[in-house]
């Protein structure tokens, strides 16, 4: 059948599964409200737009594509929709049935004939992408012939999907879930999982994704206000928070790692080595003990002069001693076992004073209590432990040298409600609010992005919020940076409890980041992450990444002039600057009266977006212009990732601009590391010339030639060496790797022949 005819007839059967679900949504949103009154016609109401929403928006696609086996075809949507008799128009992606839709491939085809991938404008269906997976099975054996590992790459429409503009939120991707993906999305719960995955794999929207899905499998167990999502900060919450209700899904926590202390004034500044210090778990301890010496057993002191209105207390040392020893061998929070000892107190005076009022009594027997177990907060315990080194050193025991108490000891302000805190006091005060108050809100399912670069204290705050021990990690080892900064996702699970397996997962593809842009950044792994694999980079973008070498004087003229004309092409940009730099691009900005948004702030626009490198984790723009890559590196001891993370953060464009000539030992290239493509097309039936290729001494990579005008830092000189040593060494690999990376798109390309695929095997 020509395609034509083919799409005329997909869009019959679209336009009348979409009437069915409308219909739908109209009686749900009806509901019974008619019939109630008051309260009641409220909360019907809202049933009634929730039930709808898990319909999906009225906006989206029915359907995103079907599958056909040797019975029947199942269309796959976000939600399943029926037709009055009872057949089945659509089927919901996370139902079973679905499976074979995301997981089928030309080795194990799950019993399918062929997959089809439908490309929609609105309810438009404008094409579809075929595979048949018998002839895929004949194509892909004959590629495979030019390399001697098989591969497994992505189908077209993935590669379609990622041409998309991008936004301020984070788009779904059910339509572009591959079998690897799909793995991790379906894996148990009952597990801390580790997805590790290098930049623009897709490891965030495979985490709403799993949330998503166990919402719907695990139903009887799991709801919605059940599941917590933690970000790294307010900028990548807002960023992802709309992914769960575009899947129907609703009520999910989401919050960033500060949000879970108790609320106080954040503002302090601190010392790298005091932010260090207070995220290691033997901060645990100091707080535990800071918190024990508050108590103290009773004297005769403690007892004398009390009165129970104008009686003087008749009360022996051994009674309340009695009352304060058992309320010490609870178990239990410290507010807890202070209310035990209070209960205690007060039954001891009400035999002691039963003709005076209950009031009187209990007056007594809290100033009792408060002699002996004072109330405290967990903003106050804090405050007198940082401001003595008596206390500092009472509640260390020898677990901290004076070195470090030095760095903890601070003066405190005239008040414990005038306090400023630190980033880094917030996990502390969890910690406190948690010994003194209790157990916290617990979640059946937990799930942290960006948790490479959590502390030992952050990693505490959020396992004590999991009552299973099921908790997902999301996150790139490359990408860990700051005070914590990892090396391996040991060091990460070494903080969170036992109670389930512990396995890591690692994403092969990266999908989003161009090849061109990737193969650029990728050199600063060898000292930024030497242990990380590099994902298979399988998307070639619009453009080469751009150097641009400028004065000074230019560099923050010429930032927001690139950024202008990329946002002038309906482009989504991110400006990402050196800290050295932020202050005269944000000034250039206001001075051309462009219209943008700070991300560090928890601003994301739509067009023209200003943030640090270390705000950008997690991010995705469409340009990316990034500003003083050399300042970047020397600013921080993580430099070399930190630069990796701002060149990494974009989907189609690369703009480099530096005025620190520094930035040509960074050993980035001047053009892109792999041939052209074309070249690389017509290399992959040159086997015997590859496999010399990579067994030979290869040219070193070209690097600019421009003069140094300033000696680099040592910084910069060791780095350069490094990466020059090891370009040398991977070189050959580079070849293979390339040749590789072509393949797996040769493939994707060949999906797009339906006609011919069908006409070959007969189907």
């Amino acid at each position: 059948m020509p395609k034509a005819d083919e799409l005329a007839r997909e869009q019959a059967y679209l336009n009348h599964a979409r009437q069915i679900r409308e219909q739908k949504r109209e009686l749900r949103l009806d509901g019974t409200g008619a019939k109630a009154n008051g309260h009641r016609r409220g909360k019907i109401s809202n049933e009634g737009t929730r039930l709808s929403d898990s319909l999906g928006s009225p906006d989206a696609p029915v359907a995103i594509g079907r599958v056909v086996d040797s019975d029947m075809s199942l269309y796959i949507g976000h939600a399943s929709v029926r037709a009055d008799d009872g057949r089945m128009l659509v089927i919901n992606w996370k139902l079973p049935a679905a499976e074979p839709y995301f997981k089928a491939n030309h080795q194990n085809p799950l019993g399918l004939r062929s997959k089809r991938t439908f490309k929609m404008e609105g309810h438009k269906l404008v094409d579809f992408e075929e595979v048949v997976f018998k002839a895929l099975a004949r194509q892909v054996a004959a590629l495979e012939s030019t390399v001697k590992e098989p591969f497994q790459g992505p189908d077209g429409s993935l590669l379609q999907e990622l041409d998309y503009k991008r936004s301020g939120e984070m788009r779904d991707i059910v339509r572009t879930i591959q079998a690897a993906q799909y793995e991790l999305i379906t894996a148990p719960m009952d597990q801390v999982l580790v997805i590790q995955g290098g930049p623009g794999t897709g490891k965030t929207a495979i985490a709403m994704h799993r949330v998503s899905w166990l919402l719907y499998n695990l139903r009887q167990n799991l709801a919605p206000h059940n599941v917590l999502v933690v970000g790294p900060n307010r900028t990548f919450t807002r960023y992802i928070k709309g992914v769960l209700p575009s899947l129907g899904d609703h009520d999910v926590r989401h919050v960033t790692v500060a949000d879970l202390a108790p609320s106080i004034t954040v503002g302090r500044a601190e010392k790298l080595e005091t932010i260090r210090l207070k995220g290691e778990a033997r901060m645990s301890r100091l707080i535990r003990r800071a918190l024990s010496l508050k108590v103290s057993p009773p004297t005769e002191a403690t007892v004398d002069g009390l009165r129970v209105g104008a009686r003087p207390l008749r009360l022996t040392v051994d009674a309340v001693n009695l009352a304060f020893r058992t309320a010490l061998d609870q178990r239990g929070p410290y507010a807890i076992r202070r209310r035990s000892l209070a209960d205690t107190l007060s039954t001891l005076i009400h035999h002691e004073a039963r003709d005076l009022p209950a009031a009187v009594r209990e007056t007594t027997a809290q100033e009792l209590t408060e002699r002996m177990w004072p109330r405290v907060t967990a903003a106050g315990l804090l405050r007198e432990l940082f401001a003595t080194r008596e206390r500092l050193s009472s509640a260390g025991e020898g677990d901290f040298s004076d070195e470090e108490l030095s760095l903890l000891h601070r003066r405190p302000r005239t008040s414990v409600t005038e306090e400023v805190w630190s980033q880094a006091d917030l996990a502390l005060l969890d910690e406190a609010d948690h010994l003194i108050q209790g157990e916290p809100n617990k979640y059946g399912l937990i799930v942290v992005d960006e948790a490479q670069d959590l502390s030992a204290m952050q990693l505490r705050s959020i396992a004590r919020r999991s009552s299973s021990g099921a908790i997902t990690l999301v996150g790139d080892i490359a990408q860990s940076t700051g005070a914590s900064a990892r090396d391996s996702w040991k060091d990460v699970l070494a903080n969170l409890p036992r109670k389930q397996l512990h396995k890591v997962e690692e994403l092969k593809y990266g999908y989003r980041v161009p090849r061109q842009v990737y193969e650029f950044a990728a050199p600063l792994l060898t000292t930024a992450a030497p242990e990380v694999a590099k994902p298979a980079v399988v998307r070639i973008g619009p453009a080469d990444p751009g150097l641009h070498h400028v004065t000074r004087e230019d560099r923050a003229r010429t930032a927001v002039r690139m950024a202008q004309s990329h946002a002038g092409k309906g482009r989504f940009v991110g400006i990402v600057c050196a800290d050295s730099c932020r202050a005269e691009v944000e000034r250039e900005l206001n001075e051309q009266e462009v219209d943008w948004r700070d991300a560090d702030q928890g601003e994301l626009g739509s067009s023209i977006n200003v943030v640090s490198p270390h705000g950008a984790k997690g991010l995705e723009f469409d340009s990316v212009i990034v500003v003083e890559p050399a300042e970047i590196v020397q600013a921080d001891p993580r430099g070399e990732r930190l630069l990796y993370i701002a060149l990494t953060r974009t989907t189609k464009y690369l703009e480099v601009i530096y005025a620190d000539p520094a930035v040509r030992h960074l050993n980035l290239p001047a053009e892109p590391v792999e041939s052209p493509r074309e070249k690389v097309l017509q290399e992959v039936s040159k086997d015997q010339a590859l496999a010399s290729a990579a067994t030979s001494t290869p040219a070193p990579v070209p690097v600019a030639t421009r003069p140094i005008r300033s000696r680099p830092t040592p910084l910069v000189e060791s780095i350069a060496q490094a990466l020059a040593d090891e370009l040398r060494q991977k070189a050959a690999e580079t070849v293979k790797e390339t040749i590789y990376a072509e393949v797996v798109r040769r493939a994707a390309e060949l999906l797009a022949e339906p006609e011919a695929e069908q006409s070959s095997d007969g189907s």
